[in-house]
Order: C-alpha cells, then structure tokens, then sequence
C-alpha cells in the first residue's frame, strides 16, 4: 500500500522541487529572525546592558 502512494507523492515532490530553490531565499529572513530575538533581549535587558557597557 506504501509503494502506491510514494510514486504518486512523487510526482507533486517534483512539483515542490523548484520552490525548493526559493527555500535558499527565504533562509536570508531567516538569518534575520536570530538577530531580531538579539533584540527582543536588547531592550529587556538594554538598561543593564547599558550599565554593563
């Protein structure tokens, strides 16, 4: 029963396959997503990151 399904999921994954290229693209943003959480703590602790400096 496995073996009918793979083939046919096949098919769409060859589909899925050229956006595939624009996951690249979006793994950018989501190099930003980590230094927006450095900011996220930033502000939290930006009065003691400010005593600190």
């Amino acid at each position: 029963m496995t073996g009918t399904p793979t083939p046919t999921t096949r098919t769409p994954i060859t589909g899925t396959r050229p956006p595939t290229t624009s996951t690249p693209t979006t793994s950018t943003p989501i190099t930003s997503t980590p230094t927006l959480h450095a900011h996220t703590p930033t502000p939290r602790n930006g009065a003691d990151t400010t005593g600190r400096s």
